[in-house]
This record gives C-alpha cells, structure tokens and sequence, in this order.
C-alpha cells in the first residue's frame, strides 16, 4: 500500500504510520477535506521521493485542519509553477502542525502556506537546497508559528509575503543565494531570536512592510546589509539584535532604511564591524528613533542621515547612543537633512569627526552629547546654517573642538564645555552666536570662552 492510499482510505482523526522499510516512496501524497485530525507520522525517517514524478508536491494539504505530519524526508519535487515543486504545500488550511521533517531540494519551497493558511505551526524543520524559499508564507496566511526550524541554501530562508501576524522564532537562516528572513507586505509580524548569517545578500530584508518587530535576533557576516528596510516600510521595532560583520560581498551596512521609510523604533542593538556605516537613513527617511544603541568599529560612520535636494531625511531622533571607534564619522548629517535631534550620546574615538552637520543641513539640535578624542573635529558645520549646539562636552579631539566654517551662519552655540582638543577649542569663520561656552583656545570675533 502506498502513503497516498493509506490516506485515501482514512478517515478523521485517525494516526497513519510510515516506517522506512518500503522507502523511497515515489508519489505525490493529497490530504482534502473530509480528513481532519489526521496524523502522518514518519517512523525512521522514511523518504517522500519526487524526482521519478510529474510536476506535483510532496505533501498537499487543501482545505483541511489539525493534520500532522512529522518525520519525514520530502525531496526532489519538480514545478512548473508556483503551486508544484514544494516538499509540503498548505492550501487554505488551518491548525495543522508540520514537524521534525527534512524538505530537501525541491524546485519551489520546502514548506509552502498559501492563501488564507493560519494558525499553522512550521517546528523543528530543516528546509534546504529547495530553489525558491526554505518556508514561505503567502496571501494571507496570518498568525503561523515558525519556529525552531533551520533553512539554509535556499534562495531566501523565509519568506512572507502579503501576510500579517506570524511567529517567526528562533530559526536559523544560513547560506542563503538571496536572504535570511525577507518580509514583503507584510505587517504585524514578531521576529524573535533568529539567527541569519552567511547569507549572500541581507541578513533580514523588510519591503514595505510595517508593524513589526524584529528583537534579540543575530544578524551576522552577511553579503549585505544585516538589515535593509526597503521602500514604505513604517513603524517597526528593531530591539535588542546584534548586528555585526555584514557586508563580505560589497560595503554592507548595519540597517539600512532606504528611501520612504518613517516612524521606525532602533533601540538597544549591537551593531558593530560592518563593512559600511552601521545605520544609514537615506533620503526621505524621516522620523526614526534611535535610542541607546552600542555602535562601534564600523568601517564608515556610525549613524549618517544622508539626504538630497528636495528630497531630505529630517525629524529623526538620535539619543543615548554609545558611538565610539568607527572608521568614519560618529554621527554625519549630510546633505539637505534637517529638524533631527541629537541628544545624549557618547562618542569616542572615531576616526574623522564625532558630529557633522555637512551641506545645508540646517535647524538641527545638537544637545548634552558628550564628544571625546575623534582624530578629526568634535563637532563640525560645514555649510550649514540654524543649527543649535547645546551643553555639549566636546574634549580631547584631535583637530579642534568646535569647528563652523565660512558657509555656516546663524547657528547658536549655546553653553558648551570645550577644553583641551588639539587645534583651537572653537573655531568661526563667519557671524554665529555664541553664549555661555567654556574653552580653551578660541578664535571667531564672536566666540566667547568665558572667564
């Protein structure tokens, strides 16, 4: 007797089990309606062969709930479209449970959920050498739980698409042609502990998809960019992850937001010795908010707002941060970015400036950041007007403290200490305000050190 006719002949709730004694088994196994609770249990790891067939699936589940399949090995399936080639295809079906299985080499995903599939849970799988995706979740397959499955050598890990408020927990997602994790339209979605490394493009690529949150995962040594937040992607939560060493096949940042992106929440990561800027907030990104974050060792800046001519990023709020031995500069403002706050931080020894406000970036605030021992300027503007530089601690940088050049006036200077940096503790080539600061050595016609 054959799987397929073990569960044609079966009926509800009822335990079909497979030893490996006949395996492989050549077919394409169907489970429809009418079979709800079934359980299909691999005893010995017996293997679900597709190579000898047509374009089919390993295991269908269609319309179906509470069925069980476990302890499979489910390979070689062959598609001609997206709806064959998958070790195991999920319908518009619910509450099943898929775990303990091998998906290996199929032509289009080792676990596939598609079309209203939900409240599934994907435990204890590896899904590898599969064409497309280790798992993916599609057209509203909602409030699944992945967990604890290991997807490597697939072109993504996992992928979802067009679904909202799945699980993905404490998987692993190495060697990857494309992505670990990539989400795309997708919302509502908690990332938990996952590991993604080695991956030839990003660690998680996150397409205009919004509301989720990505905590306490390892994004590490991958081709890319650990994070890239692609086009409208709004108001996700990047907590508490370690970021590090992406970037092996071009200049990789830590989280990179491209253009359009808001609201987005960057607290309490590591992020350190990628091979570019660790955070870059490219133009038209607005309104992010980067709290408390350990950025160092990178090999360009730390944290660079980088804008353009009518296309700006402005409104971000960068506070608490710890910024301290990257290549570059601590923080950069560059280009057309304005109205940001940067407040609090702490940033050492860095390899060009602590602060740069570069290129018509103007009416910034930068307050209370304590600039210590950068080997170019603590603080520079450089063409950049109606800024304010507040209460700063600006010591012991290389070239000098405070540094405003001819292109940059109607900034406030307000209340700095500024004492013992290389060069001259304050510098202005042009008509700014100063009020209230303490320094060293000054030269500007306005710069008052104080007594």
């Amino acid at each position: 007797m054959t799987i397929k006719d073990a569960v044609d002949q079966s009926n509800s709730g009822d335990i079909i089990i497979v030893t490996n004694s006949l395996s492989p088994y050549e077919e394409a196994v169907k489970i429809g309606p009418g079979k709800t609770a079934l359980k299909l249990i691999g005893i010995g790891k017996p293997i679900i062969e597709g190579a000898g067939l047509g374009f089919e699936n390993g295991i269908t589940i269609t319309e179906s709930s509470r069925i069980v399949i476990r302890g499979f090995v489910i390979q070689n399936y062959k598609t001609d479209e997206i709806t064959s080639g998958n070790g195991i295809f999920v319908n518009e079906s619910s509450q099943n449970f898929i775990t303990n299985n091998q998906l290996l080499n199929n032509e289009s995903k080792g676990v596939f959920l598609n079309n209203n599939s939900f409240n599934n849970v994907i435990k204890h799988n590896m899904a590898s050498g599969n064409v497309i995706d280790g798992i993916s979740l599609n057209n509203n397959s909602n409030i699944n739980i992945i967990i604890q499955n290991n997807t490597p050598n697939n072109e993504d890990g996992i992928d979802s698409d067009n679904s909202f408020s799945n699980f993905i927990v404490g998987n692993v997602t190495v060697e990857n042609g494309f992505e670990g994790i990539d989400l795309d339209d997708s919302f509502d979605h908690l990332i938990l502990g996952n590991v993604s490394y080695n991956n030839v493009d990003d660690g998680m690529d996150i397409d205009d998809s919004s509301n989720n949150f990505l905590v306490a995962n390892k994004v590490i040594n991958n081709g890319n960019d650990g994070f890239e937040m692609d086009d409208d992607t709004l108001n996700n939560w990047i907590l508490g992850n370690n970021i590090s060493n992406n970037g092996f096949n071009e200049e990789g940042h830590g989280i990179f937001f491209e253009d359009d992106n808001a609201f987005n929440k960057v607290i309490g990561n590591k992020i350190s010795e990628n091979t570019n800027d660790a955070i870059l907030v490219d133009t038209e990104s607005n309104n992010h908010f980067i709290v408390g974050n350990l950025i160092k060792n990178n090999i360009e800046d730390g944290i660079l707002l980088d804008g353009e001519e009518n296309i700006p990023s402005f409104s971000n709020v960068i506070i608490n941060n710890t910024i301290v031995g990257n290549t570059g500069d601590g923080i950069e403002v560059n280009e057309f970015s304005f109205v940001n706050t940067i407040k609090g931080n702490k940033i050492n020894n860095n390899g060009e400036n602590g602060i740069k406000l570069d290129l018509k970036s103007n009416s910034n605030r930068v307050i209370k950041n304590k600039v210590v021992r950068n080997l170019g300027n603590g603080i520079e503007a450089t063409d950049s007007t109606l800024n304010t530089i507040k209460q700063n601690r600006v010591l012991e940088n290389r070239m000098h403290g405070i540094f405003l050049d001819a292109s940059s006036v109607g900034n406030e200077v307000l209340f700095n200490r500024v004492f013992f940096n290389i060069s001259t503790d304050i510098v202005d080539e042009d008509n700014n305000l100063f009020i209230g600061n303490k320094c060293g050595i000054s030269n500007g016609v306005n710069v008052d050190c104080g007594d």
